[in-house]
């Protein structure tokens, strides 16, 4: 099944408004639930200027609105050697014609824009700092990077003094989806005046699995942040469908897709960051192409037509949800025709498990945000007085 909206009684592609570019294949820090260095490390590949062109002129020309760099640290466009770099003349050409940029940065990137290029640091629409623990031996840890926590924060403090949009981001995993470790990156969000994004992990390599958090972990940390802060966005169809906002399903595929860096001389789309589906190669193809191929539409086929598994429940969720998170679902039962691990109405007790009575509205501030619909995600901002 293909991807389609219904205009004026006609059948329409889904238009693709938010991408994400893997810009390199190098980064400074060794995350241990890291989802892209396995791709990373097997190439060599560098884009050429030319190169860069193809791909900037075609997003522009299919309309894109926004774009995230992220995957490595995005500075490293060129390898270890970052005055080779090629982001900030990335950026310049996507701002001159009004696509929002937001990086996802270990605090490298932000500090390095700030002090060689001060004019590209202001051009970023979010800057979205990457925190594993809510304190400096834990996340370096896991960083496997001395200093990686002490760069955050003085990413933050930039922000914060030229009055720059922020979030921190969070890989949620067993280590940090629980209260005591939650409450504590509340703190930081507030003294900080940030936003908090999670992503729950999704596991590419098999010593994730270890790392993953379980139904009742997740449904309990979210409960707790369902309180204690005010919703931004959500687009985790297990979350958002018991929660009263309005989803279709995972917006992978159809509302966003993954650039991934250059291998072999081919730079490949993917619908999903998470699953190396070869979409085809945006250097030789266009975008049109590319979405309505194979890959894309296998892909978006499983929340379009509901897996299996699902139908077989006669959940009350089944149009909203759509079976959940499609690269979670996949990469755990091999399959599109299973349910995901967190399904809603999975077999755990009612109080710990369902997220009931909640009646949540998204934030409307008029803001742009790179990550609304872009990835199966939730953003929340901590509120002032609660506590913790």
């Amino acid at each position: 099944m293909s991807k389609y909206d219904k205009d004026n009684g006609e059948k329409k592609l889904k238009k693709i408004v938010n991408v994400g570019w893997s810009i390199g294949n190098f980064c400074n820090a060794k995350c241990n639930h890291c989802y892209s260095w396995k791709s990373r490390k097997e190439s060599k590949d560098m884009l050429t200027d030319t190169e860069i062109d193809i791909i900037l002129e075609k997003l522009i020309a299919y309309g894109v609105e926004t774009v995230n760099f992220g995957g490595n640290e995005p500075i490293f466009t060129h390898g270890a050697d970052v005055s080779k770099t090629k982001l900030p003349y990335i950026v310049e050409k996507l701002y001159s014609h009004n696509i929002a940029c937001g990086i996802t940065t270990n605090g490298y990137t932000a500090l390095y824009l700030y002090d060689n290029h001060p004019n590209i640091f202001h051009m970023i629409n979010d800057w979205d700092f990457s925190l594993d623990a809510p304190c400096k031996e834990d996340h370096d840890l896991n960083r496997n990077a001395s200093g990686a926590f002490d760069s955050v924060l003085r990413g933050l403090e930039l922000c914060n003094q030229f009055n720059r949009p922020k979030s921190i981001v969070i890989a949620g995993m067993r280590s940090n989806l629980n209260v005591d470790i939650l409450s504590k990156f509340l703190d930081i969000a507030k003294a900080y005046e940030t936003e908090l994004r999670i992503n729950l992990l999704k596991p590419i390599e098999k010593h994730h699995y270890e790392m993953l958090p379980d139904a009742r972990q997740v449904y309990n940390a979210f409960q707790y942040l369902f309180e204690e802060t005010e919703l931004v966005t959500l687009s985790e169809p297990i979350l958002a469908c018991q929660t009263g906002i309005e989803i279709s399903g995972c917006p992978c595929g159809e509302y966003s897709f993954r650039i991934r860096s250059k291998q072999n001389s081919k730079v490949s789309i993917t619908p999903c960051v998470y699953l190396e589906l070869d979409g085809g190669d945006v250097l030789t193809q266009s975008i049109e192409e590319i979405v309505a191929s194979k890959a894309f539409v296998e892909f978006c086929g499983r929340k379009n037509s509901i897996p299996k598994e699902c139908r077989d429940l006669n959940c009350e969720y089944l149009e909203s949800c759509r079976g959940g998170c499609t690269a979670r679902s996949f990469l755990v039962n091999g399959n599109y025709e299973s349910r995901d691990i967190y399904c809603p109405v999975a077999d755990f007790e009612k109080d710990e498990k369902k997220l009931e009575g909640y009646s949540l509205k998204k934030t409307n501030d008029g803001l742009v945000r790179v990550h609304e619909n872009y990835l199966c995600s939730w953003i929340g901002k901590p509120v002032k007085g609660r506590s913790n």
